[in-house]
């Protein structure tokens, strides 16, 4: 039984990082065309950057996408795992928000990394 649990906190642990590594910034700006975000501003590929190009529309959402990639890391996690689980999915999407080499760029933290951060305190909370 010890060995499922170690299991299921590496696999939450992963779970986070993998989806918290994903450059929505990235993604959406060269879908909708336009420069290299990494060129732009401060370099940086979040929302904040992603205003700077003048795309309000890709800037929000940039911030939805890396909202959800940190709240459904938590919930999926705290769902098949539980607290634990879920408190590991919110290390993990942290530290694939913040550290991740997908982008190879700087990326602060991020409002994944609040939004995790706040799902995982709420996915813990006893019930009742």
């Amino acid at each position: 039984m010890l060995t499922s649990s170690y299991s299921v906190a590496a696999l939450a642990l992963v779970f986070g990082y993998l989806l918290g590594s994903i450059p929505f910034g990235m993604i959406l700006t060269r879908l909708a065309g336009t420069q290299d975000l990494r060129s732009v501003g401060s370099g940086n590929i979040g929302a904040t950057n992603v205003l700077r190009t003048g795309r309000k529309g890709l800037a929000a959402a940039t911030l939805l996408g890396d909202m959800l990639k940190g709240t459904v890391a938590v919930i999926l996690a705290g769902k098949f795992g539980g607290p634990n689980a879920a408190m590991l999915a919110a290390l993990g999407a942290f530290l694939g928000g913040s550290a991740s080499r997908v982008a190879k760029a700087s990326r602060p933290i991020s409002a994944c990394c609040l939004a995790c951060s706040g799902r995982a305190r709420w996915h813990s909370a006893p019930c009742g």
